[in-house]
């Protein structure tokens, strides 16, 4: 799917309802789009909260989630400590460094997926975290 630009009507609609949205997200949605970023990652059109996704409420109060790896892992902002973060598939909150902003995310490949060998056969992900150096196992 490829991305669909927000118009500058529909980003005002959004930070009108959402004041505490990041401006390095609401020009991204404007200038490159929503849905399938080029590194496989998705952003969405505009924030969800938590319990959408989780079922019950996770992590910092008033966390807003912007988007997904597709393998369980979120992008959320953090508007009171005007951080971006990853909620993990348990619903873990872990915040980013102040300067790591959504261009780190959209650029950064999180996962390397290999082909399966044959039809029905099952993926296998590796998580690379971009501040971290060793893979973690995971399974989609």
């Amino acid at each position: 799917m490829a991305a669909t630009r927000l118009s500058e009507q529909e980003a005002a609609l959004l930070t009108s309802r959402y004041p505490q949205l990041p401006a390095d997200y609401l020009s991204y949605l404007v200038t490159h789009g929503w849905g399938n970023t080029a590194n496989g990652k998705m952003l969405y059109s505009g924030p969800v909260v938590s319990d959408d996704i989780y079922g019950v409420a996770v992590g910092p109060v008033g966390l807003l989630v912007l988007g997904d790896d597709l393998g369980g892992y979120c992008l959320a902002y953090d508007p009171s400590a005007k951080v971006y973060g990853e909620l993990d598939p348990n619903g873990r909150w872990e915040p980013w460094q102040r300067d790591v902003g959504l261009a780190t995310y959209v650029a950064a490949k999180h996962f390397i997926q290999a082909e399966p060998p044959h039809r029905g056969a099952t993926w296998v992900l590796f998580r690379y975290a971009s501040t971290q150096s060793k893979p973690r196992r995971g399974s989609a």
